[in-house]
Parts: structure tokens; sequence; C-alpha cells
């Protein structure tokens, strides 16, 4: 295994439980007690645990769900919600913020030189589903 999905707890903890149920016979309710849960809810959470780790193998990028604020159209906070966005959808929606930050913090900035990197921006956003086209 690559040391980049070795260090991937995504990818490890899944790993880790779908490993433990296939081959450990458990007390699952002395688990669920431990945990305060239900067994039922034990074996939810080791189904999801087993379905996170068939994606991994199967190449399909885990969903994160971020908590995003909703703006009116003058951009002030208005609600709340979430969102279930990639690892690398997130990670493209930061990098070209950040890009947008230098940018506009450069004293060799003239105007229009973050029209390119809103571009980019929006895109980023309109593609992980944050804000509507």
């Amino acid at each position: 295994m690559s040391n980049t999905h070795w260090q991937n707890n995504g990818v490890q903890f899944p790993r880790l439980l779908a490993e433990i149920m296939a081959t450990q016979e458990l007390d699952l309710n002395s688990l669920a007690n431990s945990m305060d849960l239900s067994v039922d809810e034990i074996n939810e959470l080791f189904d999801r645990a087993n379905q996170a780790w068939e994606d991994s193998k199967a190449g399909k990028e885990p969903l994160i769900t971020v908590d995003l604020n909703i703006f009116d159209d003058e951009g002030n906070v208005v609600d709340g919600t979430t969102a279930e966005m990639t690892l690398g959808q997130i990670s493209d929606v930061i990098d070209h913020a950040a890009q947008l930050v230098v940018v506009r913090r450069s004293a060799r900035r003239s105007s229009g030189d973050t029209d390119g990197i809103l571009a980019e921006l929006e895109e980023a956003v309109l593609a992980a589903g944050v804000v509507e086209s």
C-alpha cells in the first residue's frame, strides 16, 4: 500500500473496522453499551465502514459533510446549510480562495488581476454545488 493511503485516516479507519468485523468475534452488546448505542447502530457503523472501504478500493472519493453559510444578494449571512463535497472539491475551492487573497494583497496588482481567479473560484464552487448557477 502506498504511503499516501497509509497516512489517510479516511481510508485506514474504515479498512480497520471492516477487517475487524470480518475476522474477529465481537461482543456487540458490550461494545454497544460502552458507546451508548444500540446493537443495530453498531452494525450500521460497521456497514458504513465496510462501504467506505469498498468505495476506497474502487477509487471512489469519500464525501465530507461541510457546514456552509447561505447569503443574500448583498452577501449577508441569512441561514446555514450543509454540502457533501469530495476532498478534491474542498481543496480546489480553498486553493482558488487563497490565490485570490495573495493576488489581492500584491503591491503590484492592477485592476482586473483578480477577474480570472474569481472565475476559477466561481467554477469550483459551482462544480461543488456550493452555489447555484
